[in-house]
């Protein structure tokens, strides 16, 4: 995330961490690139790097770790 900051000049923005409706599961994890907070959103920030969440989202969130995968066959966001 650091390094997408730097080489987009993204300084100050950071990762919404959601849910949205998805298909028969019900929900499905959201990871999108904000450039503000909303109003009302919690604002947790780890090596430097900020992560929004809506507060009621947090109880469905709470204990997840989210992890950048870079390797030959899949790269992205992963969620534990």
């Amino acid at each position: 995330m650091k390094r997408l900051q730097s080489a987009q000049n993204w300084g100050g923005w950071g990762l919404r961490f959601g849910l949205k409706e998805s298909g028969c599961s019900g929900y499905a994890y959201q990871l999108d690139f904000e450039e503000t907070p909303e109003e009302d959103d919690l604002i947790f920030e780890q090596h430097g790097v900020k992560v929004f969440v809506h507060p009621l989202h947090l109880p469905f969130l709470s204990g997840s770790i989210i992890q950048f995968k870079d390797e030959l066959m899949e790269s992205g966001f992963v969620v534990e």
